[in-house]
Order: structure tokens, then sequence, then C-alpha cells
């Protein structure tokens, strides 16, 4: 909790200035004299102000480390804001608490997929002895939609601040398989850049923009599609029927 606030801090000073850092992560956190109070949050190689809109990335490119990247950003979208720095927060706090990351993967695609698509396992299930505030406040950190977390760090640092640390969780029994677990989902990963995702589908290497009609020939099959900050294409298909 002293770290997190640390941290929190940190980032609500660049938040209020309507920076965001973008490359939260354990290496980017030095412990002067090895104590946790005194953590500094460094790295503003690639940090932005909310205002720019077209400098996160470029096709092909990616700026973050995945398992700290939030889905906004494993997507490349172009409006990357606080709430991204949240989500960081909460994955750097979750590996604090639980001793792993929220989402782990052998490569780096498979943990951005697990980053746009999975729910990390539940906190509170892992460590029976973290807060129950605690643990729902990682859980609304690493919400998938940015509308679903804090708005900025400052305002995690207000939740940090009213946990009562030596409260614990009822002892209750963990519930059993969640609703993320039994659902039966089928991937379609297209690994090409725009313009290879353009030609093969379109017949032509000049559309810049493949997205709309892309989700047009996956919807009558009830696939949700993402497209990666690679270009790759990700049809999601969920459900009762036989994709």
């Amino acid at each position: 909790i002293t770290l997190a606030r640390r941290l929190a801090d940190a980032l609500g000073a660049l938040h209020r200035r309507a920076i965001v850092h973008c490359a939260l992560k354990p290496s980017n956190v030095l412990l002067a004299g090895h104590r946790v109070e005194a953590a500094k949050l460094v790295d503003l190689g690639v940090a932005r102000r909310q205002s720019d809109h077209d400098l996160l990335t470029q096709p092909g490119t990616i700026v973050g480390t995945p398992g700290y990247m939030s889905p906004e950003q494993a997507r490349g979208e172009a409006r990357i804001d606080a709430r991204a720095d949240v989500f960081a927060l909460g994955a750097l706090l979750f590996k604090c608490l639980a001793g792993r990351s929220p989402f782990e993967g052998s490569d780096a695609l498979t943990v951005l997929l697990k980053v746009v698509l999975e729910d990390p396992p539940s906190l509170l299930e892992l460590c029976r002895a973290v807060p129950a505030a605690l643990g729902e406040l990682v859980d609304e950190m690493l919400a998938k939609s940015a509308a679903d977390r804090p708005p900025d760090a400052t305002a995690v640092a207000e939740r940090l601040e009213e946990l009562d640390a030596p409260a614990r969780r009822s002892s209750a029994p963990p519930p059993g398989l969640t609703g993320t677990e039994r659902r039966v989902v089928c991937l379609v990963l297209a690994r090409v850049g725009r313009r290879g995702l353009a030609a093969s589908v379109f017949g032509r290497a000049d559309s810049s923009a493949p997205d709309a009609t892309l989700r047009e020939i996956v919807a009558p099959f009830g696939a949700r599609l993402d497209v990666l900050a690679d270009g790759s294409a990700l049809a999601v298909l969920a459900g009762s029927g036989a994709p």
C-alpha cells in the first residue's frame, strides 16, 4: 500500500498537468536506499500530453510493455489518457501482492491478447490476506473499459488513503469458476500488417482503414473484431452456437 500510494502520488502530479506516463512497469520504479517509502518513478521517454492524439503509435509499432499496457494501448488507439496509467499501476500492484503478473504468456502476442480479451484472476482468491477493499480497487484499476477505472492516479491515491490496512476479507469460501472461465471462445487471428490485410481481403494494397468492412464480414457470425496496434486483426466468437 505504501508503494502504491507513492506511485499514485507521482502519477497524479503528471496527470494534473495532463501528461500520461505510458510506460509504468517495475523496471521504471527505483527504490532509493532500498526503501519502499522512497520509491521514485522514472523514464518519461514515451510520456505524452493527453491532447496529443497522433503521437502514440504509427502502424506496426506498439508503445509500452505487454502485461502493463492498457487494452486501449494494445489496440493502438490514438486517444490515451490518465486511465492507461491507472491500468498499469493496477497491474504492478497486482504483481506486488500476488507474486505474478495479472496477464501471463509465453510470448508478447499472447500477453497482448490476454490484456485485450481476458479478465485477470481474482486477486482476493489468489491472496486471501489482502484487504477486500484493496482487492476491489485493483479489480477496478484493471477493468477492460477505461470508463470503469478510476479517472486518474489522484483518485487512486484517495482510495488508497481510505484503506484500513489491517482489515481482512471474510473467511467465506471463494466462488467456483467465473462466468468468463465457463465461456467457450473461438479466436481467429490474422497476423499481417494493415497493408497486407487490405491486400488479402480487398485485393488491393491502398486501403488504409479496412476495419469497418472487416466488421461487416464477421458480424453475421456474432463475432467481435479488434485490430491490434501492429495491424493484426482479431475476431472473437463467443456464445452457445458453433462458430
